[in-house]
């Protein structure tokens, strides 16, 4: 609840500065995440291929991981 809240003050810029620039840029890049992983339960291939690179590069606020990396580019390549 505390989080809704804080992203309204942001989003209606009652709240500016860098820190609620930051903190939008984090919150926007767990959502970009959070819709591709929900477009990857649909089986699309290209989603899979998007995790992989964020994996490989740590993107989005995603640890680095070649595991993690491999596997999604392994489940597109198998479909």
């Amino acid at each position: 609840q505390v989080r809704n809240n804080i992203k309204d003050l942001v989003s209606n810029g009652v709240i500016d500065g860098e820190l609620a620039k930051q903190w939008k840029k984090s919150m926007d890049a767990k959502e970009k995440v959070e819709t591709t992983k929900k477009r990857v339960e649909h089986g699309d291939v290209d989603a899979m291929l998007d995790l992989g690179k964020w994996y490989r590069h740590g993107k989005f606020g995603l640890t680095k991981s070649d595991e993690e990396s491999y596997k999604w580019y392994k489940q597109a390549a198998d479909l």
